[in-house]
């Protein structure tokens, strides 16, 4: 006969013994839920913790101000164009940026980079104009001119050129000690060309304009950009692109005669977030 001391007892085993199942089965509900989960995604997502940083190409904001040249930046000129744009570090709403101006100009700065796209395919990045370029037109060599442009160059293979197209390239890389930027995306703040239209250069057709901004609408305003450049190399050359070999920010006026001021803020490459960091 079980006494009332051991009834209570027995009430009391029981129940953490069901406390203890029911928690167990949660626990194994919840692994089951998590592999099964995993398995489903396992193809397509990087664990977190093996989840790439950043690539911060550009960190204006850590510079000092009347900074010229940003750390690890170099000048960009062309030999036919004797008069440059003027690049300098300053403090825009207590953040430092870059401060590009052209008159008549153009030149840039650039960065030498090696980067796998296929890694990190997304490129963020900040910028402010205080104006348009009236003449600019991205159809004709006599308007080829932009408030602000973000190049990204790719390596290519010579191999892949004409025979005179390889002669120039080799006489330029014998110059230069390296080849010229055979394949780039440009992304530009355009006058009136509708956003996303893609576009050779008047210069080469290895060079793609992609319109990020176009038109007053959004004048003497900090945007904030970001493109797949995967997708838009793809979409601009038809082919998955090489290894990016450099990046450039431009503003440039030397074919309007017109005066642009331009601001860019810090450039950062990403990898695809997984489900969970979205």
């Amino acid at each position: 006969m079980i006494k009332a001391n051991d009834e209570t007892n027995h009430s009391k085993i029981s129940s953490t013994v069901m406390r203890r199942t029911n928690l167990t089965a949660a626990v194994f509900l919840m692994n089951a839920v998590l592999a099964n989960n995993s398995a489903n995604c396992q193809e397509t997502l990087t664990p977190i913790a093996h989840q790439p940083k950043p690539i911060h190409v550009a960190q204006f904001s850590k510079n000092k101000v009347n900074t010229t040249i940003p750390d690890g930046w170099q000048k960009l000129t062309f030999p036919s164009i004797e008069k440059h744009s003027s690049y300098s570090i300053v403090s825009n709403n207590n953040i430092l940026v870059v401060k590009a101006v052209s008159h008549g100009g153009a030149s840039g700065i650039s960065k030498k980079v090696d980067i796998d796209p296929a890694q990190f395919p997304i490129i963020k990045w900040r910028w402010n104009i205080d104006n348009l370029i009236k003449k600019a037109d991205i159809n004709s060599k006599s308007g080829d001119d932009y408030p602000a442009r973000l190049y990204i160059t790719f390596y290519y293979d010579i191999n892949k050129l004409s025979s005179s197209a390889r002669f120039k390239a080799k006489m330029y890389a014998f110059i230069n000690g390296e080849l010229p930027p055979l394949a780039s995306i440009i992304y530009i703040w355009d006058n009136k060309t509708a956003i996303n239209s893609i576009k050779s250069s008047v210069y080469s057709d290895f060079a793609k304009m992609i319109v990020v901004q176009s038109g007053a609408s959004k004048l003497q305003q900090w945007l904030s950009e970001e493109r797949n450049i995967v997708a838009d190399y793809i979409a601009a050359f038809g082919e998955k692109p090489s290894r990016i070999t450099g990046i450039a920010i431009m503003t440039d006026t030397d074919n309007t005669g017109e005066k642009a001021t331009a601001y860019f803020g810090d450039i950062s490459f990403y990898p695809v977030p997984t489900a969970k960091s979205k």
